[in-house]
């Protein structure tokens, strides 16, 4: 975008190094300011309620992390719960944006709604990063669908994934077949195992 604005734009150096500055903080402030707008935060209404879950990177592990997560139920009773899984740089706020809330129109359709904080993001614990992988994130996935159906009394769990989230549930829907249903989003990436 520099290139163009300098190319129709003749720009003292002062000019350049100030809007090159602009450029780069710029959508830093965009992020907070999202972040930090009561709109764009989770839904905290009488409708969600903070449920975090204690969870295991294998089955073998001794150690247990604690894994954030809002748990929004709709006016009426119901079965079916979506779990909500970001992207690689999100966390739960990312389905929760201005006037565009998934979990919003998901109480309206009359499910109910489990938005998390991945694994080492948010408001979830952080364990050393070289523990953390899409595997281990599909087994944390699965340890919160059990959850939900036993605990949580819910009798269909689906997986809900934005881009690394839509991985995530792939993995955890292959080796552990689960949950009900997939919804896959934002993954136009291409897969290369080795």
């Amino acid at each position: 975008m520099l290139g163009v604005l300098t190319a129709n734009v003749q720009l003292g150096a002062a000019s350049r190094r100030w809007l090159h500055r602009l450029l780069i903080v710029l959508p830093l402030l965009v992020s907070a300011i999202v972040v930090l707008t009561p709109a764009a935060a989770q839904a905290r209404g009488p409708a969600c309620q903070r449920r975090d879950t204690s969870v295991a990177l294998t089955p073998a592990a001794s150690v247990r992390h604690r894994v954030a997560g809002w748990l929004c139920r709709p006016s009426r009773p119901t079965g079916t719960v979506q779990v909500l899984m970001s992207g690689f740089t999100y966390d739960h706020t990312y389905w929760e944006v201005g006037d565009r809330s998934y979990v919003r129109a998901a109480l309206q359709a009359g499910m109910a709604v489990y938005t998390v904080d991945r694994i080492g993001v948010g408001a979830s614990d952080r364990p050393p990063a070289d523990q953390v992988t899409v595997v281990t994130e599909a087994f944390v996935a699965h340890q919160l669908v059990q959850q939900l159906r036993h605990d949580g009394g819910f009798r269909r769990v689906m997986g809900v994934g934005h881009s690394y989230g839509s991985a995530i549930w792939m993995v955890e829907a292959a080796s552990h077949h689960d949950v009900d249903a997939l919804v896959l989003t934002g993954y136009l990436h291409q897969a290369n195992p080795v």
